[in-house]
């Protein structure tokens, strides 16, 4: 626990006078990073010992909406995950979903989900996508008895597109990626018909299969052993109870990384997935 609070402190330096923290140091602030942070805050029970930082980038990601109620700000094709990661930021923070921010975002998000169940990537790229689609699913779960109809379809559009493997890819013809697999249970882990059915469990078989003999976990959008796909696979597999193993190698492997890197070197929302790592572990 002590590098994982060593991290956290470390993160809270780096909020910037609008309230906002940068993906990475010396960038302007994110918002894609801003609202994991208070994701991250308020369900690691941290938000009443940094309150007034947490009131800073609440207010921060107020004012980064459009006015068509979406969230994004250089990410473009990742505009829906990024709008269901605000509003969720904002439920778990106390925003009254009856709002007027909050019922602007929520209405672009809906009408985002195509036909098929999956979430388009924004307002010009129709494809679906699939961590908007996972991040929709996290964000729908907060209502336990309602939108039935829009969750399932994104439920079982999200098995239509699973390799045989257990895992899914980045793009059409590329192997399995256990990064974007991770991200994507996580979206499913809410729903435990689903998590339990051979959707959630197949992915969780891939996770432990795809890990390297030294612990780490690959990336589509990195070369060798990733910081993030490792924090990120070693969270997942902990909170459904599968660890593996070499799991405590995955461990061994981030507390040595980061002993060797200058923290400012590493993008803040991978540093975001360590911490969850090491909370889990």
């Amino acid at each position: 626990m002590q590098v994982r609070n060593q991290i956290l402190e470390y993160f809270m330096r780096q909020q910037l006078p609008d309230g906002g923290f940068p993906s990475q140091i010396g960038n302007q602030s994110d918002v894609l990073t801003t609202c994991s942070f208070v994701i991250l805050l308020v369900e690691e029970g941290e938000a009443p010992q940094y309150r007034d930082q947490l009131k800073k980038a609440l207010l921060y990601l107020y004012q980064a909406q459009h006015t068509n109620g979406k969230w994004g700000d250089g990410y473009k094709v990742w505009e829906t995950c990024i709008t269901a990661k605000v509003l969720r930021a904002f439920f778990l923070s106390g925003l009254e979903v009856s709002s007027d921010i909050f019922q602007k975002g929520f209405i672009w998000l809906q009408s985002k989900q195509k036909t098929n169940g999956a979430f388009a990537q924004n307002d010009f790229v129709f494809q679906p996508h699939l961590y908007g689609t996972a991040s929709a699913l996290r964000m729908l779960s907060l209502w336990e008895n309602s939108y039935q109809d829009s969750k399932i379809n994104a439920l079982e559009w999200v098995a239509s597109v699973q390799n045989a493997d257990g895992g899914f890819s980045a793009s059409d013809g590329k192997p399995s990626d256990p990064c974007l697999s991770a991200y994507t249970i996580v979206g499913i882990m809410p729903y435990d018909n689903y998590l339990k059915s051979n959707l959630g469990q197949n992915i969780i078989e891939f996770l432990l299969n795809s890990q390297s003999s030294d612990g780490t976990w690959s990336a589509w959008f990195e070369t060798g052993p990733s910081l993030e796909a490792t924090a990120t696979c070693l969270h997942v597999l902990a909170n459904v109870g599968s660890r593996g193993p070499m799991f405590r190698r995955g461990y061994g492997f981030l507390e040595q990384k980061l002993s060797l890197v200058q923290w400012d070197s590493v993008p803040l929302w991978q540093l975001i997935s360590v911490i969850y790592a090491f909370t889990a572990q």
